[in-house]
């Protein structure tokens, strides 16, 4: 199962809307163990304007679950009608935040 975290320019976990994030880092899940297998830019973000769930689909569509720490409510929706799983966590911090979602899944 893919994960993908969205982060700011730090490396931290991005604390606005998924869509704004300035990468997506994305893990492999599998046995209980997280893998991480790459990094995409987001190219949206340069644009300054509020990406659609669509327009993030196109980027990390093939990542099941989704985490962030602020989602819009209509986005999550949309993605929960997708078969997606969104995850919101309330830390910054990349391993903890794998920390929660291994406790979710």
């Amino acid at each position: 199962m893919k994960i993908v975290i969205g982060l700011n320019e730090n490396g931290f976990i991005n604390k606005g809307h998924f869509g704004h994030s300035n990468e997506y880092i994305i893990f492999e899940y599998e046995n209980g163990n997280f893998t991480e297998i790459e990094r995409r830019i987001n190219p949206l973000v340069k644009e300054h304007k509020h990406a659609k769930v669509e327009e993030i689909l196109e980027i990390v569509g093939d990542c099941e679950v989704w985490v962030a720490k602020n989602m819009g409510k209509m986005s999550m929706l949309k993605l929960k009608e997708k078969n997606y799983k969104p995850i919101l966590v309330d830390t910054d911090i990349i391993e903890k935040a794998l920390n929660k979602i291994k406790e979710m899944l």
